[in-house]
């Protein structure tokens, strides 16, 4: 629906309420622009096997209003690349920001990201919590809101206790208490720009960024989770002390057929195992703060009298290696526990004309989520100049069940990282680029970290798995130097997972890509 005939409904609804249609009980009624409400609320490492009804009982326990996505992925399984995906529905190789480290500093063209298209279309945009990596350098003083947003609530550097904070510019030092876990501090920051903004002229835009479930090397007040593991707030910090850990074949694994720096890895000993199960539970612990805080969000949301014409949008910016793959305390492979994450979507009721789609199989992933936002805000990708983005919308995917068959599929989905740093520390992938598709997953490494003092080194490895037949990602099925001759089909993943990795928009829709390769 056009935003002109969004409009014309508000102006019919306000007459409506004029001639004497009661409000929701507590609500302030507006209607001045009826498009949507949108709250988007983002964990930070949380696995797609931590989304579970025992952590996320309200979101579960509401199922039937939301989609669930179970194929989705991120391009890029890094922090700061990850969520500037989100803002610009851009691969990484087009916004700019290819890993951690500068981070921020590194993204193309500030300005030009969703707060700010949707604030030029009319919308409040609010964000609170976590923000993009580094952020600070790109701003003066450190406490200064980047572009885009209306109200800033957020984090100047991310920790669980006496973390620095910025409300609108000022900054502040939160207090070393127990009670202070950040995790509270940003639902009650979330809530506070409910109140002061719904309802109002505009609608909102609210993105909540979670530190949790981060691993941190902070002290736990309750000593349960060590110095390697995300921080329950208090309240939970007894609780799913029993909760079952996977326990994949990936664990321990046979890795000579991986790629170098995997193979440099010693298994993991009982001791490390156990170490990872209890980080493990207590990220898991820490995301029950997180759940409440949505619940709450929703409960502020329907007392209000706009829970009808809201979306809520939850995902995480990556996965986590828990010894899978011998990898632990970590993330950057371009493995399933890394790239294959949740995503929740509850349409807004007053939108749909038939029940909600409960869940999609379609290849879906981060950089379909700016376009998606932009669709329900019946908003463009434009601030002076419009970006041209690499995803497609999900919401014919809510509306009807029928739009999977019109799905683009299979849908070759690419996944990229490049550590611009050169040294990162200990064996890891430095660069790569792959393709996930149609259940097969094809990866180039181009770089490793495979000697101590672990800098970056050229050094090319390629796998290829088959999801289907091979879940766990334990059969590198492509042919070792000097085997036999890689099949048409591994030349053919080769080749998309290389066209991938400079692609931009979508045939038919976009203007030809320079590289002469769009990504759908």
């Amino acid at each position: 629906m056009s935003r002109r005939a969004l409009l014309s409904l508000g102006a019919i609804a306000a007459i409506v309420t004029v001639a004497g249609t009661a409000a929701p009980s507590g609500a302030r009624v507006r209607r001045d622009d009826p498009r949507p409400n949108i709250v988007l609320v983002m964990s930070d490492d949380q696995t797609l096997a931590q989304f579970q009804a025992t952590i996320f009982g309200d979101l579960f326990h509401h199922r039937d209003e939301w989609t669930r996505f179970s194929n989705f992925i991120v391009t890029t399984p890094v922090c700061c690349p990850s969520r500037a995906t989100l803002l610009t529905g851009e691969y990484a190789h087009n916004h700019g920001a290819r890993s951690n480290l500068p981070g921020y500093p590194d993204l193309l063209e500030k300005q030009n990201i969703l707060p700010n298209w949707l604030r030029d279309s009319g919308y409040f945009t609010a964000h609170v919590g976590k923000y993009l990596n580094s952020y600070t350098l790109g701003v003066r003083p450190k406490a200064t809101p980047p572009p885009g947003w209306d109200e800033w609530r957020s984090l100047i550097s991310p920790q669980y206790f006496g973390y620095p904070y910025s409300i609108n510019g000022r900054a502040r030092v939160a207090n070393e208490t127990s009670a202070s876990n950040v995790t509270s501090f940003v639902n009650r920051q979330a809530l506070k720009v409910i109140d002061q903004r719904i309802p109002e002229p505009q609608p909102l835009y609210l993105q909540v960024d979670h530190y949790a479930p981060h691993a941190t090397g902070e002290a736990d007040p309750a000593g349960r989770c060590g110095h390697k593991a995300a921080i329950p707030v208090g309240i939970d910090d007894d609780k799913l002390t029993d909760l079952p850990v996977p326990d994949p074949p990936s664990i321990n694994e046979d890795v000579s057929d991986k790629p170098r720096y995997l193979r440099l890895r010693p298994e993991l000993s009982p001791e490390q195992l156990a170490e990872e199960a209890r980080a493990y539970r207590c990220a898991a612990a820490s995301l029950l703060a997180v759940d409440r805080g949505l619940e709450r969000i929703r409960e502020r949301i329907a007392q209000l009298g706009e829970l009808d014409n809201t979306a809520f949008i939850f995902t995480s910016d990556n996965g986590y290696f828990y010894g899978e793959h011998r990898m632990y305390t970590t993330k950057y492979a371009a493995y399933e526990e890394a790239v294959h994450l949740p995503l929740a979507i509850r349409y807004p009721p007053s939108m749909l004309t038939r029940p909600v789609v409960k869940r999609s199989n379609a290849a879906v992933a981060n950089i379909d989520l700016a376009p998606t936002i932009l669709d329900l805000a019946d908003a463009v990708p434009c601030y002076e100049s419009c970006r041209v983005l690499d995803g497609l919308s999900l919401a014919p995917l809510m509306r009807s069940a029928a739009a999977d068959s019109d799905w683009p599929d299979p849908r070759p989905l690419g996944v990229e990282f490049q550590d611009q740093r050169g040294h990162v520390g200990t064996a890891l992938p430095c660069e790569y680029r792959a393709v996930r598709v149609d259940r097969e997953v094809f990866i180039e490494n181009l770089s490793q970290a495979v000697a101590a003092p672990w800098t970056c080194e050229d050094e090319v490895a390629l796998e290829h798995y088959d999801l289907a037949s091979d879940p766990y990602q334990l059969d590198n099925l492509y042919p070792p130097s000097g085997g036999q001759a890689p099949s048409d089909r591994q030349l053919e993943l080769r080749r998309l997972a290389l066209e991938l990795s400079d692609c931009a928009g979508i045939e038919g829709r976009d203007p030809a890509p320079s590289s002469g390769h769009y990504c759908g």
